[in-house]
């Protein structure tokens, strides 16, 4: 048997992306899967960051990213990787749960900001994930105390996120996420 419990839930009748802006999240999986794209000669380990907003008229929503290890993108994975305090300084090997959660360095839990554009993609807006920076530390023993979150400025109109112009697509700063169809 499955029960529903609603109490509180907010009413959600769409899959609408989020509006751009930067919103405080938190790191509820990083899972570490393969790229397994048509052509390419090479597959290149990434991890999958699933975030959870915490804050403002998008709170509870999830966003998406994707740190790869594709020559393209580890720059960029290295800096979302520094942000959250881990060493970068040499080769790490990720250790992973039997979910395939990342547990060495970990990161879940960790709190960040996302910094999230709108792209079109086959004729939808969909989220971009276009920056990700770590406000926490992970370590290999374990996490850190977190550095306190400066509470975010409420807008006019009561959300407590921080809308930015979305970067233009020649100033990306971090890799595209991975869709598959």
């Amino acid at each position: 048997m499955i029960q529903f419990d609603f109490e509180g839930v907010k009413e959600q009748t769409s899959g609408d992306p989020v509006p751009p802006g930067t919103y405080l999240c938190e790191v509820e999986e990083a899972v570490v899967r393969t790229s397994q794209r048509e052509g390419e000669e090479r597959s290149y380990p990434y991890v999958n960051f699933r975030l959870r907003i915490l804050d403002g008229e998008q709170v509870d929503r999830v966003l998406f990213y994707t740190a790869t290890t594709a020559p393209r993108g580890i720059g960029f994975t290295k800096a979302v990787f520094s942000s959250f305090g881990v060493d970068t300084s040499h080769n790490i090997s990720g250790q992973t749960d039997e979910l395939g959660n990342l547990v060495d360095p970990d990161l879940l839990g960790l709190q960040c900001e996302a910094t999230v554009a709108r792209r079109r993609r086959n004729g939808e807006d969909r989220n971009d994930v276009v920056k990700l920076v770590g406000l926490a530390s992970a370590g290999s023993d374990g996490v850190q105390a977190p550095e306190p979150a400066p509470a975010p400025a409420p807008r006019s109109g009561g959300t407590a996120a921080r809308p930015t112009a979305p970067p233009a697509p020649a100033t990306r700063q971090a890799p595209r996420r991975i869709y598959r169809d």
